[in-house]
């Protein structure tokens, strides 16, 4: 691969890495003009960075037990060395990446709280160049830069929450929607 490909297929993920993370985000420039990483706000979340971390780790090894993971050990490898690189231009908390590769013919990449991202063989074969795969882990990488998984869990549990409390509020009178959620 020319270096001028490499380049480019790293600028478009690195772009679609900025673009998932909060639209294109503009950062400032420091005292040599150079253009600095923007601050990303993670939003709402009742979990610390730590707690994500280990949410993912548990999560990771229940995965790991329900979905064949591909034993090519060279393919492994390069999943998670260009995870990396991607993982290491995300901005907020330093998650330590860890990249798995699912034995499954299917189109789907998914990641876990705290750094966990898995991708399906099926995935990575039909990228049609290592942009393409770089985009879609640079999506993942996204979603835990963002840490969108403890963020929508809390926001279901202050639901639940504020539902429960209602309910109690009204002796149980709104039909047991508090139950539900």
């Amino acid at each position: 691969m020319r270096a001028r490909d490499v380049r480019s297929w790293l600028l478009v993920a690195l772009l679609s890495l900025q673009t998932a993370c909060g639209g294109l985000l503009v950062g400032s420039l420091d005292e040599r003009g150079a253009q600095t990483m923007p601050r990303v706000s993670t939003g709402f979340n009742l979990f610390s960075p730590e707690q994500d971390i280990e949410l993912g780790r548990m999560s990771a090894e229940e995965v790991a037990r329900q979905l064949p993971l591909l034993r090519d050990e060279r393919t492994a490898r390069y999943v998670q060395r260009l995870g990396e690189r991607l993982a290491d231009k995300a901005p907020g908390y330093r998650f330590t990446y860890r990249f798995f590769v699912v034995a499954s013919p299917e189109v789907n990449a998914f990641a876990l709280p705290g750094g966990y991202v898995f991708v399906n063989a099926g995935a990575i074969e039909a990228a049609r160049d290592e942009g393409e795969l770089a985009g879609v882990l640079a999506h993942e990488i996204a979603h835990v830069a963002l840490r969108h998984g403890t963020n929508q869990a809390s926001k279901a549990y202050v639901a639940k929450t504020g539902l429960s409390v209602l309910d109690a509020l009204t002796g149980g009178r709104r039909g047991g929607v508090g139950a539900v959620a």
